[in-house]
């Protein structure tokens, strides 16, 4: 079931850590197996000991209506879209960041469905996608898209074939976060940019709710990062970090709620009164907050491959 027993932080080999959390999946209705979530009292880091087998973590996905395995929406980004995005403050600073031009080649690791994907190809840019689902890649294939059903190591790209890997919270399922970085590192161009989507284990959010905060996703979620660790990280494996954003939206307020009030139920996260409008925008009000704070729950990295770094890193 597990690949390691070990209780060392995979940030910062610490072994200084203590048990946090006993607790189940609070999304999916999964509630007779528990989890032991450690905390690395050097680093901050969360993360399962033991970590279960990625793909044993694949299987207990929802297969019918989880919304990365659902057929992408091919129509054009409307007004009502980016409205309701405006309203319940379901923005990312993506873009900005990456600032991606005609004819650069990007790798989306975790790519689900291939959605974004297909909005970059729209925009004259060269899209690659690695998906560890046979649903949602299939998905991604049938929409025209070059992605490949594996993980990245199942792929073996060329080294340095990338101007850009988009790692859109897929990061924080990965059990071996060295071991990615490192293949990251060798397929990006020199200066290639990485993007990563995260969970926030520093957050406002998480600080409130705790073991039912929204985005502690155990156990799909096997790290939780903070900005300090993941910069640490980043740097140990050849990476300069350029800028971190926040860009926490409603449910990190709305869906911790509702987990709350379907605790000692079957009851999945969305089902409840918080998944509502009305819950849902006043919660992101507080996520607007959150984020102006430099709290938010959900955090944006950029990082650039350092030039002049060996393939032997720290």
């Amino acid at each position: 079931m597990t690949i390691a027993d070990s209780s060392i932080c995979c940030v910062c080999s610490s072994n200084n850590n203590d048990l946090r959390y006993v607790t189940h999946d609070r999304h999916y209705g999964q509630i007779d197996e528990l989890y032991d979530v450690r905390e690395c009292k050097d680093c901050g880091l969360l993360f399962l000991c033991p970590i279960p087998q990625e793909a044993d973590l694949l299987a207990k996905y929802p297969q019918e209506d989880y919304y990365a395995y659902k057929k992408p929406d091919v129509s054009p980004n409307s007004l009502r879209k980016k409205l309701r995005r405006l309203i319940f403050c379901d923005i990312n600073h993506e873009r900005d960041l990456l600032k991606l031009k005609d004819g650069e080649v990007l790798l989306d690791m975790g790519c689900g469905n291939g959605q974004k994907l297909l909005e970059y190809k729209s925009e004259g840019v060269l899209t690659v996608g690695v998906e560890p689902s046979s649903t949602a890649a299939q998905r991604a294939q049938d929409a025209g898209l070059k992605v490949f059903h594996g993980t990245l190591f199942d792929v073996d790209f060329e080294s340095e074939s990338f101007d850009v890997v988009r790692c859109n919270h897929s990061f924080e399922h990965v059990s071996d976060p060295h071991r990615y970085l490192d293949e990251i590192f060798r397929i990006l161009k020199p200066h290639g940019r990485l993007y990563l989507g995260l969970p926030n284990s520093a957050s406002l959010q998480h600080r409130i709710f705790g073991v039912y905060w929204y985005l502690l996703g155990i156990p799909f979620h096997t790290v939780s990062y903070n900005p300090q660790n993941i910069r640490m990280l980043l740097d140990r494996r050849g990476f300069s970090t350029a800028v971190v954003k926040f860009n926490a939206n409603a449910w990190g307020v709305a869906g911790s709620l509702q987990i709350w009030m379907n605790r000692g139920t079957r009851k999945t996260s969305k089902q409840g009164l918080m998944t509502g409008v009305v819950s849902r925008f006043f919660s992101a009000q507080i996520a607007r907050v959150s984020n102006w704070l430099g709290m938010g729950d959900r955090m944006e990295v950029l990082a650039v491959k350092s030039p002049g770094e060996s393939s032997e890193r720290k």
